[in-house]
């Protein structure tokens, strides 16, 4: 079964912890949300709403996401529109990821990926990473993020995890992020999974971190780093802010090892 749509109302003083493909919210107040969300969640007639990311974490959850048609990589959580809200008041705010401790929430072993969100500032370098797909692009992807969590054991080196989106990439959205025809042949087969993380040096541990994991998987190929920042920012820009999300779950064919040009080297 797919669970689609949340819809809250007249509620009040609640924490709550929901995954769904829409989420909306009217007539509530002082709401404590921890949500995976495929689409923007919008509020409106709302008070004092705190948002964070969903941070959760049982045996079977991981499964459970699957058969309700959502990918744990793709959560628009932090984007929230207010309907009607008057200009100049702030009805909602993200979440304090220190706050999150608070709540008995543990991030490492969360399902869904914990995110910063829109909050971001752009200005500090950012690294990209993509996974083709191979049969093992989610296994690899989740090993990537683990690998970047635990290199960051120091606040004065640490790479936040900004964003991630699994999608199908069209042809002519390869040509227009890569400006070459050379994945053309491989992102038919499959979607994708792009992550962003931001922080110091952040190109160079994303381009460590990537290799190691695609070496430990079998393949360098069928991974994607770009070493310029710059060229990162502007992909990084098309991939999470031009390209529209599916309103449903894809299904992830399985291909053999192929390797492609421009990848890690």
């Amino acid at each position: 079964m797919k669970l689609k749509n949340i819809f809250l109302r007249n509620c009040s003083n609640c924490r709550i912890i929901c995954a769904s493909q829409q989420f909306r919210a009217r007539d509530c107040k002082s709401l404590y949300l921890f949500l995976h969300c495929l689409t923007k969640p919008t509020i409106e007639a709302c008070e004092n709403i705190q948002v964070a990311c969903y941070s959760f974490f049982y045996s079977q959850l991981s499964d459970q996401f699957k058969l309700a048609g959502l990918t744990v990589f793709n959560n628009s959580w932090s984007q929230v529109y207010d309907f009607g809200g008057a200009e100049g008041t702030q009805n909602w705010s993200l979440l304090d990821p220190v706050s999150i401790q608070y709540f008995g929430l543990d991030i490492h072993l969360s399902v869904v990926p914990r995110t910063l969100g829109v909050r971001t500032d752009q200005s500090i370098e950012t690294g990209l990473v993509i996974f083709f797909p191979d049969g093992n692009r989610e296994k690899r992807a989740k090993a990537y993020i683990r690998e970047m969590a635990e290199k960051s054991v120091s606040l004065i080196v640490v790479c936040s995890l900004v964003a991630t989106k699994e999608f199908m990439m069209k042809e002519v959205e390869a040509m227009q992020i890569f400006k070459t025809d050379s994945y053309n042949s491989i992102v038919g087969r499959g979607p994708v999974i792009a992550i962003q993380h931001l922080g110091p040096d952040c190109i160079k541990k994303s381009h460590q971190a990537a290799k190691t994991i695609a070496l430990e998987t079998g393949s360098t190929g069928l991974v994607y780093v770009p070493s310029n920042p710059e060229i990162a920012m502007e992909q990084i820009k098309l991939i999470f802010n031009s390209i529209d999300l599916p309103q449903e779950k894809f299904s992830s064919p399985t291909i053999a090892n192929k390797e492609i040009t421009e990848s890690i080297e």
